[in-house]
């Protein structure tokens, strides 16, 4: 699809502190000449990332959002609105109990959501 997409996530409980968003496929236009993204981007918002912006292949990144004194990260996809092919992605999202940051062990049971577009 050419429309853009809003995810927010929300903070289950006061137990969670981030969200874990892997990007198991990511594929759309890169950036032009000078970095930037015009031919679509997608905009992270958290207390960690305000307004982190990316584009092209990203598959098999990830980033660590933090909820800080917010309830709610945010990820807007906006495709691009030209004649290059519309955005693929998969995204997986895992929230990460507070006091398991940091531990090599911080996925909390079953807490995984995934977002894709094909």
């Amino acid at each position: 699809s050419r429309l853009s997409c809003k995810i927010n996530f929300k903070r289950p409980n006061s137990d969670i502190c981030h969200v874990r968003l892997d990007f198991v496929r990511f594929d759309m236009t890169g950036p032009n000449d000078v970095g930037d993204c015009n031919g679509g981007s997608l905009t992270v918002t958290a207390d960690n990332l305000h307004d982190f912006i990316t584009c092209g292949n990203n598959t098999g990144q990830h980033l660590y959002l933090e909820y800080g004194d917010c309830d709610i990260v945010s990820v807007l996809m906006n495709p691009n609105q030209d004649g290059n092919p519309p955005p693929t992605f998969d995204l997986q999202a895992t929230f990460i109990n507070c006091e398991q940051t940091g531990s090599s062990n911080t996925i909390q049971n079953d807490p995984r959501k995934a977002f894709s577009s094909r």
